[in-house]
């Protein structure tokens, strides 16, 4: 048996924090909604159920969470930033997908959400 792909998916974290433009958006806390997958091979820890053969679901949650706490007045320059991370922390990672979601934006229509997503590949996996 061969595992073809390997993935490890955070979905729909919710976080209250402070990234926009505006300076209301800098001041008051609004909800942001973080998705990531995270690709990386992850046939060994299929097999051993050691924690130390994979990516820590919990380690990216915290990166995504400190991240999230850090102003930013773009939700892309966010996205980024938690990206560069796991793939800093985790050089096993071959490309991380994330979406960074700000609930009901300020801009004076009805949607749910503004979302950026950025697909970002570990150059030394290449």
């Amino acid at each position: 048996m061969n595992i073809k792909t390997s993935q490890l998916i955070l979905s729909n974290i919710r976080l209250l924090a402070r990234h926009g433009v505006m300076t209301q958006e800098q001041m008051v806390d609004a909800l942001f909604r973080v998705s990531l997958t995270v690709t990386a091979d992850l046939s060994v820890a299929a097999k051993t159920d050691r924690l130390e053969d994979t990516v820590s679901y919990d380690a990216l949650y915290r990166i995504v969470k400190r991240e999230m706490a850090v102003p930013a007045m773009l939700i892309e320059h966010v996205a980024y930033r938690i990206g560069h991370e796991v793939i800093s922390e985790f050089p096993q990672v071959e490309e991380v997908d994330i979406s960074v979601t700000k609930d009901n934006p300020p801009m004076g229509g009805d949607m749910d959400g503004a979302t950026v997503r950025l697909i970002i590949s570990n150059d030394n996996k290449q």
